[in-house]
């Protein structure tokens, strides 16, 4: 299980960001507690693998061209 902090470093994104991702699922984590976070290295390191299997292709971003 690891902290929030590796994983932010290891996915290059911030706290927030994975809160968000967290919440709606794009990324599957413990919620423990005393209120803290932990994901499993499988989850990173399927995410990593194919982070748009996660629910990423659409973020609610619109793309200009």
């Amino acid at each position: 299980m690891l902290k929030l902090a590796e994983v932010e470093r290891q996915l290059g994104v911030s706290r927030w960001t994975l809160y968000e991702w967290l919440k709606d699922g794009r990324i599957q984590g413990v919620k423990l507690p005393c209120g803290h976070y932990r994901v499993p290295a499988s989850e990173l390191e399927k995410f990593t693998r194919n982070p748009n299997k996660s629910g990423n292709e659409n973020d609610g971003r619109t793309q200009t061209q």
